[in-house]
């Protein structure tokens, strides 16, 4: 089977980028996603430079930081994205234009900054709300890049060439963060590719004072530099890959 473990909020902080960088350099990870608003950007981008090896998809974003176009719609009073919650419960007022223009330029400034982006998923999955998935799979046919989904059962019919892995798992996380998490899910899915989504880092004081999933995060990154895990992959012969070698055999 393939394996996509990719590591979200590259570019959130310095210790979060040191942390999927070890991931990748002495673990399981072999792919990330980057957040082009966020105060970590430039960091993340000259790491990967040194690193051509990790696929780095654009982990598009409407919830945290500060937006890159103005998008009144999409922020509170002090010009920072609306939390979670509020932008969740009133997603389907904001205009699909409003959304689309942000993440399109969130996309360009990726690509502008050197990084030939294999993937698209988003912070806190607000591309499945329902309101907002039309415009995150035009945006994915537009670039001709695969995504991240639940199943691929949630493509319409217009969408159908659209590529991205057969299942998404996101139960490595909090109390599930553990290498034995990880052979389930591959003893659980031993054909086709399955993507499990993880968030390694080192705490820094941007993350401890901006995010609400930190502390979790230098376990998870002993979890998947774990040999252990590293050797029991390899003995049920896993290959792991980015988004970019879905579509080869």
């Amino acid at each position: 089977m393939k394996l996509i473990i990719n590591a979200d909020d590259f570019g959130y902080s310095r210790g979060i980028n040191f942390g999927i960088l070890d991931a990748y350099q002495f673990g399981v990870v072999r792919s990330c996603s980057i957040m082009a608003n966020m105060p970590a950007f430039d960091h993340a981008v000259q790491l990967a430079e040194d690193n051509p090896g990790l696929g780095i998809g654009v982990h598009l974003n409407l919830t945290c930081g500060k937006p890159l176009t103005d998008a009144g719609e999409l922020t509170g009073p002090d010009g920072l994205f609306r939390k979670k919650d509020d932008l969740f419960s009133s997603i389907g007022e904001v205009p699909c234009e409003v959304i689309e223009a942000e993440w399109e330029t969130q996309i360009e400034k990726v690509k502008g900054s050197g990084v030939n982006p294999d993937h698209l998923d988003s912070h806190h999955h607000v591309h499945m709300l329902r309101p907002v998935l039309p415009t995150f799979l035009k945006l994915a046919g537009k670039y001709n890049l695969p995504v991240r989904l639940f199943g691929r059962e949630y493509l319409p019919g217009e969408y159908k060439d659209i590529v991205s892995p057969d299942r998404f798992s996101g139960d490595f996380h909090g109390k599930g963060a553990a290498v034995d998490t990880i052979l389930k899910l591959v003893d659980e899915n031993k054909t086709g590719c399955l993507e499990i989504m993880c968030h390694p880092g080192y705490l820094d004081e941007t993350i401890l004072k901006g995010s609400g999933y930190s502390m979790p995060r230098p376990h998870e990154l002993h979890q998947l530099t774990s040999s252990d895990l590293i050797t029991k992959l390899q003995e049920k012969e896993v290959q792991l890959v980015t988004f970019s070698q879905l579509d080869k055999e």
